[in-house]
Parts: C-alpha cells; structure tokens; sequence
C-alpha cells in the first residue's frame, strides 16, 4: 500500500495500510467510503474454473502466515534470513499449514528495458521454498509487489506500474518475469499458487485525476487509453449527458477528478484494465489470482454531493483464476470515526463483507491472504478498531463465519517489524548500497555477515527521497555491535544531524532523532578504536500484529491464533 506522496505504507497492508475516513484502503485514493448493505450465498469448492475442478482449500481450510522473517517486506529479499529454518518450524507449530511471501517485481526484474534478473533475490526465493517444504507448508506468492529499494533513486516505479497498462515493452518484460517466476516457484513441490493485487495497481493508475492541469490529465487520457475506452463505451453525447460535461471530441476528455461523476467511469476503466492485465498473466503463470477490492470507492454529482459508491465486483471472478483472493479488515463498513467496537458487532460486519464478495465472485472458494484483525498503522487511529478485550474473543468466534464464506486466510503481521529504510542492512550482499571511507570491513561470521569498522572509518547509505514519508515526528537509528575490545565513540549522522555515543560492549544501540526535512543521508563514523557493526535500522514505526514482537517473543494474542488454527484445521469444508 502506500501514502499519498507515494512511499510505502507497511501493509498490515497494507503497515497495515494507510486508510481515510470510511475504508480500509490506500490513502492516495483519498476519502474513500466503504460500500452498501451486503446479501449473499455460500461457497463451494465444487465450482470450476477453465473447465477443471477447484483445487484451493481441497486439503482442507489453509491457514497461512505471511512470511518476511527478521525484516520488512520491502528488505526482505536483501536480508540475511538467519532464523529461517527456526522460523518455519514455529509457523507449522502455530497451527498454520502455509506461508505467503511477497515479491517485489523491480527487486526481482531490476531492469525492463533491457530484462535483466537478480540472481540473488531467485536463489534467496529457493532458500526459502526448500525450508518451507522441509517443514511441511505451502507457499503462496504476492507477486508483482510494487515497493523495494533496488535502485530506488534512479527509477519511479509509478512511473513502471503506468507503463504496465500502455507500453508493450514493458507489458512484455512484466510478462516475462511472470514466466520466470512461475518457473521457479513450480520447480518447489511446495508452491501452490500466486496473485496479483489490486493496491499494487490503483494507486499510479487514478494518480492522474489529481494532475495539477487540465492539459496533463488530457494527456494521461490519451496516454493511459481512457479516451478510447470512452469511445468504446458511450457516444460522446451520452457521454456528455450522462456525466454532465461538454466534450467536443474524444481527443478532449481528462482524466475526471475524483470528485467530479465521470470518476465513474474511470473505476470502470481500471476495473477492465486490471481484468485484461490478470488475464495476460494467467497465460504465462497459471491460475494466477487477483486480490480484489472490497471498498466502495464514493462518486459525486455534477454539484460535487456524495452519489453513491463503486462497487469493484466485476473483478471478483478474477478471470480464470479457480478461487480469489482478497484483503478484509476490521474498519470495512464502519463509520470510521474512531469507533471501538465488541467482537459481536465487527463479527456481523464480517459476514456481511465475506457474503458480498461469495454472491459477486462466481462461486469460487475465497482465499482472505490479509485478514486484519489488528492495525496500528500511524494517523489512521480514527479507523475503527476491536475493543483490546474483544479481540480474542473475536479470533475465537470468526471460525464459523470464515469458514462459511472462504476456503483460507492469512496473517499479515505475523511478526512485528520495523519500517527500517536502509537496504542490505545486515550485509547480506555485503557492501552493496553502501559507499565507505577509511578502513571499512565486510566479514562473514558464522551464519551472518558484519561490517568492520577501524578509526577512521565512515559507512553510509543514501535515503532517495522515495523512501522518506516526512509524516513521522521523530525517527529511531539502531545498530547492533557485535565486536567491541574496548570503549570508542562513534558519530550517528542522519541528514544534517549527527550525535556521538560512546560504545563499550557488545549489544544493540540507539538513538532518536527529530525528523526536520529530507533524511537524504545516513551514516555511521567511527572516531576511535575498532568495532564490528549488524543489523542497521533507520525507522519511525513498529507494524504490531499481537503475535510476536520483533525479538520473536510471544505477544496477547498468539495462543488465540492457535487456538482458531486448531478450530479451522479441525472441521471438513462444507461441500
């Protein structure tokens, strides 16, 4: 997900995501409201797709644990994954019999012009499906996520998402990596399917409705393709009279704003866009899914007064797709006004959602690979949220509801992270992203790679502008030394600041800094002395999942997540 400057949101999500005053969604889609009262029926693990029976869920409901280990997602694929095998085997030991990994395409396919592949990233993407295998559990890709920081200054991947929809070399190269990937994550007895998602779409694709002119969202028109999907849809004088507009050609129509009634008919535009992207994907990587939107996104009349809300259930078959995947949250379908509410009213709230979405999507089994039961994302306090007591009572009680109207679900914050925006961190691929003076080190440790630094030494990183959301007040620096002979004083500069601590002993670090303009740079200089250095973080947030903390400790609600993993393993799906 991401804000409305364009940098990432921790997702759960969405971070979990960033949410405006009546939905549960990206906050570039600015004020968005959840939509109407939901009816529906009941799934089936009988429906077919392409012509072949349903294979989702038809081992039993699947329980699934987004996975990026000791990082974030956006730095996972970078990290050095020491507690791997640990980690599988507790997630199997939770009651989950599957994990979710989120790819990032540009981390993956660094280049689209020519295609070019990270050798690194595939072979870390093998570690990791051999160590989900050997314990037994499944995996599900995301893929196609949208945020990393491989080579983040040089390349907006707005601006790559855009091209996605209108240039065919790039559709292409985006084609080819779904093939390559498809290929590799198949070779895994493990893999067990993939999706795309619609957060990592909406956003770049309705930016241009907040164009600053008139001529530049006329132009994205053209560009984008929305002018000839409005030649293909209407007449322009229905156009015209439907939307309240004067138009004296095709070539004239903007991309609407998002307050104005034609915004309509750009919903339409992405609805079908994200239906034929899925549907080219799916002929190089079968059966791949969509997680669909379950927002209504609000419309307005010609005087600019709330008119309804667009549903996006024309993406809910997802294609040829035989099940779709979908986020739900707690704040979908309330006020939104800060409301605290009992596990029985967010319960009916969540059928009602879940029943919407079976009546919509053809009958299919329905994989919920976000379910959010918590979010702690920052200035979205006002969402609504379950009472602190209800929520186990709540995880205790959706079984039922979940299981009658979905074949599986997913945790996103299965462990709580930190945003840290520094890339290779732990020196996985050792000085890559870093630029040093002095006498700067990297040594292999046993399982983990240091930096060693020897008076003078300076390490430091770049922080594109990307990466800097500038909404936090104050931002924590935090290093591990793991090497310290005796006591040296080392400088933390970040941006314009900088404050020096003295460092006697082995142990974890930190530092708080107010947050005044750009980051730009961080940078560890050390004065005196020798010490080794791991596992770097620049951050503002903690994403909390209530399940285990960074250090893997156990929080208040992991015994209620085994205890519904139990419950949902227990009981056959419904035919």
């Amino acid at each position: 997900m991401t804000s409305p400057n364009g940098t990432p949101q921790t997702d759960s999500g969405t971070s979990r995501v960033p949410r405006k005053k009546t939905v549960f969604a990206v906050a570039a889609a600015a004020a968005l409201i959840l939509a109407c009262v939901l009816a529906g029926g009941i799934v089936s693990l009988k429906n077919s797709s392409a012509g072949h029976p349903s294979t989702f869920g038809a081992d039993g409901y699947v329980r699934s644990a987004t996975y990026f280990g000791d990082a974030w997602h956006i730095n996972f694929w970078n990290s050095e994954m020491e507690h791997l095998e640990r980690d599988m085997k507790q997630i199997r030991e939770d009651g989950f019999d599957s994990v979710i990994l989120v790819i990032p395409w540009k981390e993956f396919q660094p280049g689209v012009e020519p295609v070019a592949y990270s050798d690194y990233a595939f072979d870390q993407l093998d570690r990791v499906m051999n160590a989900a295998g050997a314990e037994g559990l499944k995996v599900y890709a995301r893929v196609g996520y949208m945020w990393d920081f491989v080579n983040d200054a040089n390349e907006d991947i707005h601006e790559r998402i855009i091209r996605l929809f209108h240039d065919r070399g790039t559709r292409n190269a985006w084609l080819e990596y779904l093939r390559t990937l498809y290929r590799r994550l198949s070779g895994h007895a493990c893999f067990a399917g993939g999706f795309l998602t619609w957060e990592d779409y909406m956003p770049p694709f309705l930016g241009f409705s907040d164009a600053p002119s008139l001529q530049d969202r006329i132009d994205a028109a053209k560009r984008m393709g929305f002018q000839e999907h409005v030649r293909s849809q209407y007449p322009l004088k229905d156009y015209n009279k439907t939307f309240n507009v004067q138009y004296g050609s095709y070539d004239s129509i903007p991309y609407p704003r998002r307050t104005e009634p034609a915004i309509r008919a750009m919903y339409d535009f992405f609805d079908r866009s994200l239906n034929r992207l899925l549907a080219d994907g799916q002929a190089v990587f079968p059966n791949l899914s969509l997680e669909v939107r379950l927002d209504g996104d609000p419309m307005f009349d010609a005087k600019g007064k709330p008119a309804g809300y667009y549903k996006h259930e024309a993406t809910f078959p997802c294609q040829d797709a035989d099940y779709t995947a979908a986020m739900y949250g707690i704040p979908m379908d309330f006020v939104n006004n800060g409301e605290r509410v009992k596990a029985k009213e967010a319960m009916r709230h969540t059928a009602d959602i879940l029943h919407f979405l079976a009546r919509h999507n053809g009958g299919k089994p329905v994989y919920i690979e976000q379910f959010l039961y918590y979010d702690n994302t920052p200035k979205f306090e006002h969402n609504a949220r379950l009472e602190d007591g209800e929520i186990g009572k709540y995880l205790l009680t959706c079984p039922d509801v979940l299981r009658k109207y979905s074949a599986g679900y997913g945790v996103w914050t299965y462990r709580d992270y930190y945003d840290n925006r520094l890339y290779n961190n732990g020196f996985f691929l050792r000085e890559r992203g870093w630029e040093t003076e002095g006498n700067v080190a990297f040594e292999k440790t046993g399982d983990s790679t240091v930096c060693r630094l020897t008076a003078p030494a300076l390490l430091r990183q770049q922080i594109p502008d990307v990466r800097d959301k500038q909404e936090e007040p104050e931002l924590t620096v935090s290093f591990e030394v793991t090497e310290c002979a005796a006591p040296n004083t080392i400088t933390v500069i970040m941006g314009t600041q900088s404050q020096s601590m003295t460092v006697d002993r082995p142990g974890v670090y930190r530092t708080v800094f107010p947050h005044e303009g750009k980051i730009r740079l961080f940078a560890l200089e050390l004065e005196t002395g020798t010490l080794a250095v791991d596992n770097l973080r620049l951050y503002s947030h903690i994403q909390n999942g209530l399940l285990y903390d960074p250090d893997n400790r156990p929080l208040a609600q992991r015994d209620n997540i085994k205890k519904m993993n139990e419950i949902l393993a227990g009981q056959p799906n419904d035919p």
